[in-house]
């Protein structure tokens, strides 16, 4: 059970996945590191969803100051 979250490591997987085909060994190891991986890679997604959040509302103060 592989947990994964460096996005560039499951790129690679899943090109692997890709090029081995349904039920190849690549294509399972990677299925598999996915559903270990998605509870990590969500938390990761919604921490940067608030961080754009909370900058997108940063923006819009000084933008309303410089105006």
């Amino acid at each position: 059970m592989a947990i994964v979250t460096n996005f560039d490591e499951l790129k690679l997987m899943h090109q692997a996945a890709v090029v081995g085909g349904a039920k190849s060994k690549a294509w399972i190891e990677f299925a598999i590191t996915m559903m270990d991986s998605f509870p990590s890679i969500y938390e990761k997604a919604k921490q940067v969803n608030e961080a754009l959040n909370n900058l997108t509302v940063d923006i819009n103060k000084i933008k309303k100051e410089v105006a």
